[in-house]
């Protein structure tokens, strides 16, 4: 059988009936473009949902296709972020007439060509959440030496987990199977790999060297269409909209959109300047100032209130709206908060019982801003610090206990002994935390070139104590708690941390707000 009439044979029949590679139930198509077709498919052993990218017949004779295809199913698994889509597995279908697949984890969400074409303008809180992730994607990108090239909404999408909303970047090495809008109707048009709308004036020039400050470029592009709810560009065809890109003036954004801050026009201009050379070193310190020239920055380190979660909200109307989305945007559990302890609780845990406890969950990382390599010692001196002014902070509340996973920690406050500040303490060891690790960062900037970033989050709920043997340990909790905590720092600006809404509603009743 040969791959049109394999493929025709599957479209007739029910999808149910075809097992791919001995492993992969078809369930259902859910995408198809230029490059192949996105289906909905079962592990028929373990029964977990995925999605499943065949390359078609017409282009599996082209080599450098063949070799985009497999770029993407390598390039995750080197980037090795939660905010790029896992590939599962990679193989040739027989089923298919020997067609190349990938397997990746099936995503539950909106990309942001559909949001944003349906929400239009989204508030500047918003923009910078969502880009703050893409930044932590494309740095350990091109830490790797990795350019995304085809940066662009299609391309960011929006995934709900149970613990909240996780930004994905996609399509590494290959473009888009099924874009939309204006972006695919000017690439369907051009033969230069990338979105033009969105892509530097090297990359439109066809330069063989693309560095990752062509991100960079598309990112400012990025931010500049979610900000105004309209593209940067405008042309009649692709040859106009090239020549735009290499030629004409990058002008100031305020010219034609008042409302944003005069702050923005410096940020957007060193973002999409024509030289490389000029841009920001690195996607992270590119996003830290757009926050900064929002009025974001001092907002960003507090703790949420009542202004940012109804923009959450208004976020979640509007995805609600559109077609097969889901609540998107939504950086904190909606779960009802638990009752603030009491102090008939001021006790050691017996096993068996369930206890209330609240998690700060700390990670932090460093890197070079000036692409170089640092001093192995200048790093050490760094951490060091670091962890100094944590033991201070925690040794002042008599250290509670702490569980190290990695080069992250855990902080448990209510285990073993209960008190009913528990929340609040959490909230302000993390807050101090974060407060040092700053000011490290603003020191070890200008003198070693160093950027220091740490990120936190903090979660209240309820755990099952195990073995009350021996001295109180982590591991004798049974609860999501800390796992919660842990995914919550994801979504924290570099030295700040975000906290649960569980979490914050005890804050609010023990500070009497």
């Amino acid at each position: 059988m040969d791959r049109d009439d394999s493929e025709a044979t599957i479209a007739g029949r029910r999808p149910a009936d075809t097992v791919v590679a001995g492993r992969y139930r078809l369930l259902s198509e859910i995408g198809r473009g230029s490059m192949g077709k996105v289906y909905r498919v079962e592990h028929v052993h373990t029964g977990e949902a995925f999605a499943m990218k065949v390359l078609g017949a017409h282009v599996e004779t082209d080599a450098s296709m063949v070799e985009r295809f497999k770029r993407e199913a390598r390039t995750p698994a080197l980037i090795k972020s939660d905010h790029v889509v896992k590939v599962i597995d990679a193989d040739v279908a027989p089923e298919l007439g020997g067609a190349p697949f990938l397997v990746m984890e099936l995503l539950d969400g909106v990309d942001l060509e559909k949001y944003s074409a349906h929400a239009g303008k989204l508030p500047a809180a918003d923009v910078v959440r969502i880009l703050g992730q893409v930044a932590r994607a494309l740095d350990r990108a091109h830490a790797i030496g990795v350019v995304h090239r085809d940066l662009k909404p299609a391309n960011v999408f929006m995934h709900r987990r149970e613990d909240g909303v996780v930004v994905k970047l996609l399509d590494f090495g290959i473009s888009k199977l099924a874009p939309t809008g204006e972006a695919a109707r000017i690439t369907a048009s051009g033969a230069i790999m990338g979105t033009p709308l969105y892509m530097p004036p090297e990359q439109a020039l066809g330069r063989s060297e693309i560095r990752p400050a062509a991100d960079i470029w598309s990112l400012g592009m990025l931010a500049y269409r979610l900000l105004t709810g309209q593209t940067y560009w405008s042309a009649h065809s692709v040859a106009e909209l090239m020549a735009a890109i290499v030629r004409d003036p990058v002008s100031v954004p305020t010219a034609r959109h008042s409302e944003l801050p005069a702050e923005f026009d410096a940020w957007f201009l060193r973002s999409c300047d024509r030289s490389p050379d000029e841009r920001w070193s690195s996607a992270g310190e590119q996003i830290t100032a757009l926050a900064a020239a929002l009025g974001l920055s001092t907002h960003a380190s507090g703790l949420p209130g009542s202004e940012p979660d109804k923009t959450l909200r208004s976020a979640d109307e509007a995805a609600r709206a559109i077609e097969t989305v889901v609540d998107v945007l939504r950086s904190i559990p909606r779960e009802p908060a638990p009752k603030a302890a009491s102090a008939s609780t001021s006790r050691p845990a017996l096993e068996g019982e369930r206890r209330q406890v609240t998690v700060l969950s700390l990670d932090m990382t460093l890197s070079s801003l000036s692409g170089e390599e640092v001093d192995p010692e200048d790093l050490r001196d760094v951490t060091a610090d670091y962890h100094a002014a944590c033991q201070a902070i925690l040794g002042a509340l008599g250290r509670p206990l702490t569980e190290t996973l990695g080069d992250g920690v855990l902080v448990y406050f209510g285990y073993p002994v209960a008190q009913g500040d528990d929340a609040k303490r959490a909230v302000t060891v993390g807050l101090r935390i974060a407060e040092a690790a700053q000011r490290i960062h603003e020191r070890v900037s200008r003198t070693l070139s160093v950027a220091l970033s740490m990120r936190g989050g903090v979660h209240t709920g309820l755990v099952v104590t195990g073995d009350s043997s021996g001295a109180p340990a982590a591991k004798n909790l049974v609860g999501q708690v800390p796992q919660v905590a842990s995914n919550l720092k994801r979504l924290a600006p570099a030295n700040a941390i975000a906290i649960s809404a569980a979490t914050q509603r005890l804050v609010r009743e023990q500070l009497h707000v």
